[in-house]
């Protein structure tokens, strides 16, 4: 007797949901059971800092719990519109910051106790607008140090005696730091340069346009400023240019560097958080005298 084989068949191709031969079963994965007498193998959670939390990326924590608020209102913002959410609370912290914890099921956070050490399973990094919390949902665990289950899941040894950092605070956005290059690195078409230079030499050269030379310890080039920027070059003065690009000179193909309207001059005092530690570039800095913007550039085709 000769037919269509029926969807879901053990010879069939359709694609009915749990076929064991058809081309588009789904049916569920159980996991490989060990043979009686093998040893189970646990799987040890890799906890992270802090610090090293991302947004919307699950984690596991050791943490220290502060204060607990487990009645409380939430007023999140997402551009113009809010919201308000009932949760409970906790402050949280290890030796690289402190956040807020957060949960929508109260009973999550009953168990905490203020001073105590705990680890968070299965957490997740929440950023809403310019602020972070960590949240905790019905996937997530907690459990006390103190407990045998959670020894088991610790790096050992593991030291206690750390107490949460109140100086550094984790719930706020802050941006990341800009890199920062020096002018012998500098090749044609290059964007978003972050540099550290001295002013050598500045001009008006028409409107709101200024040429000039600046330099730092490995070379100096050529610049052209304009709008806002051009105002800031002063004659041997220190600033810091940010998001400044590379172009190419007609008709010698020579490079030169421009800040202008999506660009940015700073003085060091102004962006002193964002510097590189020192040594840096200061007064007494040697600058070089090898010109990048006397090299002519051939343009190549491949």
């Amino acid at each position: 007797m000769s037919g269509r084989a029926e969807r879901g068949g053990k010879r069939g191709r359709g694609r009915g949901r749990g076929g064991r031969g058809g081309r588009g079963g789904r049916g569920r994965r159980e996991a490989a059971q060990p043979a009686d007498g093998e040893p189970v193998e646990k799987v040890i959670p890799q906890f992270i800092q802090l610090a090293d939390t991302r947004p919307n990326r699950t984690c596991h924590l050791v943490v220290q719990v502060g204060k607990i608020t487990l009645d409380q209102t939430r007023i999140q913002k997402q551009g113009a519109r809010q919201t308000s959410i009932k949760c409970s609370e906790a402050v949280i912290g290890d030796q690289t910051g402190w956040s807020i914890l957060v949960s929508r099921e109260p009973e999550l956070l009953s168990s905490l106790i203020e001073g105590e050490y705990f680890a968070l399973l299965n957490v997740r990094p929440r950023r809403v607008g310019d602020t972070f919390h960590i949240e905790i949902d019905k996937w997530g665990e907690i459990k006390t140090l103190a407990a045998a289950e959670a020894q088991l899941l610790l790096p050992s040894p593991f030291d206690r005696t750390w107490k949460i950092n109140m100086n550094s605070d984790r719930t706020k956005v802050v941006p990341p730091k800009p890199k920062f290059t020096f002018i012998d690195k500098l090749e044609p078409e290059m964007k978003g340069l972050n540099l550290m230079v001295k002013v050598i030499e500045v001009k008006p050269a028409s409107g709101n346009v200024v040429e000039g030379v600046i330099g730092d310890t490995k070379a100096c080039i050529n610049l052209t400023a304009r709008g806002k920027c051009a105002e800031k070059l002063k004659q041997g003065s220190l600033v810091v240019l940010l998001n400044a690009h590379t172009e190419l000179s007609k008709p010698n193909c020579t490079m030169h560097l421009v800040v202008g309207m999506w660009s940015e001059v700073k003085e060091f005092s102004e962006v002193e958080d964002l510097l590189p530690a020192p040594p840096r570039l200061d007064q007494n800095s040697t600058i070089a005298s090898t010109n990048r913007s006397a090299m002519e550039w051939m343009l190549v085709e491949s």
